[in-house]
């Protein structure tokens, strides 16, 4: 029966990657991927982190943590630009060959495979294979944290807690919202305080010590160079109107953000976890997976309290909620081998129909042609010097190789040009556009929106744009159904 059921997991992976690398091979980068990959290819051809990106925003500041960058640098140097979509790809294989193959002491085989059919029945990871954020990264790392953390806890091994460490300050190089795992091995270390187990408080120490002491060059240097060592978390330089748009804009409510996230972990992450964790209650289950389950929903409860916050950035508890439930579920089920059985085949099918219905999930991830055509047109007409005022700020950049600005809540100071989407009066309009040296626009075709919200062009701004126009000091330097590129006159 083993050997039979990892078979078909093994077959059921191999149809989802089937799909995956072609989808992946032929993405056209949008928003935040255009942003790492210029970052992993001028890290390849620089060999160092810049301190500002010029072209983006007028000198964004560089402060993100850079791992995903270093990692994309390496495949760049090594396998070509054209490829690095394919890197998510690898890193999902990576995590499903992790939650298979890692060794840990008392971890059963079936709820390990009941995890790998979970992961690979969720849409959420292989969206995000797909798409070259870090969210791929963090869900790899986020689930080595888990299995190394188990297995420190079964070998009380301090060789496994610098594994564990090490994994740590990876995931901390990351993404920020890894903040957390110090926390987490803090957390195990006053629980082996109170267990009196002074080996597993040696564990933790040097897991939190070697984590903190990976990450510590990067949060030195943002402190150094930007002023906090989370930029632009606790900066000084904060835009408050912009800060508050982006929050409205961007975050959610609590309805809608347990929406999101049921749609991103999916209900049977979601559904495994809580059954999971009720059955850890019920049962009165002191360990590290009813920890790790209690942790998981704890931080999907608090989440929409943070400042800006995703459903992405939940992700890397899809497969620590499926491994953790499926080993709490699998216990109490300990002598029900036709109820286990059930179970299997019950996730099985349910994997299968999601390979089996995946479908084109990169091509609603892509540019939009008219967009790419609007780039091209940027690229012949704008010179090298120019700045372009884009919505579309990242991917304007990316493809068309032209500098591209937008208001952001932080890093520009007075180089934002968050006074133009406040600005009436077309004359004022005309002399912040000369103030900043912004001689070019993309600007979609109608009337604009009511009021700005920070993604989007109200129509105080696009009436100053048509009055600058008409009197000649804006024209036309290329259109099309939806978008005009816009020219400052002389």
């Amino acid at each position: 029966m083993s050997w039979l059921a990892w078979g078909a997991l093994g077959a059921a992976a191999l149809g989802l990657f089937i799909q995956l690398v072609p989808q992946a091979a032929r993405a056209v980068l949008n928003t935040d991927e255009c942003f790492h990959a210029y970052l992993a290819r001028s890290i390849a051809e620089h060999g160092s982190l810049p301190a500002r990106i010029p072209e983006l925003y007028g000198g964004l500041f560089y402060s993100y943590p850079p791992l995903l960058h270093l990692l994309g640098a390496g495949w760049v140097k090594t396998l070509g630009l054209p490829t690095l979509p394919l890197l998510n790809v690898v890193l999902l294989a990576a995590l499903m060959a992790a939650l298979a193959t890692l060794p840990v002491p008392r971890l059963a085989a079936t709820p390990r495979r009941w995890a790998l059919w979970i992961v690979i029945a969720n849409a959420a990871l292989a969206t995000y294979a797909l798409r070259f954020y870090a969210e791929m990264l963090t869900c790899l790392l986020g689930l080595l944290v888990t299995l190394l953390l188990l297995r420190v806890a079964a070998t009380r091994s301090a060789r496994d807690a610098v594994l564990l460490g090490i994994a740590g300050g990876l995931a901390l190089l990351a993404k920020n919202t890894a903040l957390l795992i110090p926390v987490l091995f803090a957390a195990y270390g006053a629980a082996e305080a109170i267990a009196r187990r002074r080996d597993g408080v040696r564990n933790a120490l040097i897991a939190v010590v070697l984590a903190l002491a990976i990450a510590a060059p990067m949060l030195i240097r943002n402190q150094l160079l930007f002023g906090s060592p989370i930029y632009p978390g606790g900066a000084r330089d904060v835009d408050p109107w912009l800060m508050q748009l982006n929050q409205q804009t961007f975050g959610s409510g609590s309805g809608a953000w347990l929406v999101e996230v049921v749609r991103t972990l999916a209900l049977w992450a979601l559904g495994v976890g809580i059954i999971g964790l009720g059955i850890a209650i019920a049962r009165k289950r002191r360990d590290l997976h009813a920890g790790l389950l209690a942790c998981s929903i704890l931080g999907i409860a608090i989440a929409p309290f943070s400042p800006l916050h995703d459903a992405r950035h939940v992700m890397p508890l899809i497969a620590i909620l499926a491994l953790s439930g499926s080993v709490v579920i699998h216990d109490a089920l300990a002598g029900r081998a036709t109820t286990r059985a059930v179970i299997e085949y019950a996730l099985a099918a349910i994997a299968l129909v999601s390979v089996v219905t995946l479908g084109d999930r990169r091509t609603p991830l892509d540019v939009r042609p008219d967009l790419m055509e609007a780039y091209a047109a940027i690229h012949e007409r704008v010179p090298a010097s120019g700045t372009v005022l884009s919505l579309w700020t990242y991917d304007t950049f990316y493809h068309s190789e032209r500098p591209a600005t937008w208001p952001i809540p932080w890093g520009q100071g007075d180089r934002s040009p968050a006074p133009l989407f406040r600005e009436s009066d077309p004359e004022r309009f005309l002399a912040e556009l000369d103030r900043l040296g912004i001689e070019w626009l993309l600007v979609p075709n109608g009337p604009g929106r009511a009021q700005f919200n920070g993604a989007n062009y109200p129509r105080s701004f696009v009436s100053c744009v048509r009055a600058l126009g008409n009197r000649g000091a804006l024209e036309v330097a290329w259109g099309s159904n939806t978008l005009t590129l816009l020219r400052r006159t002389r």
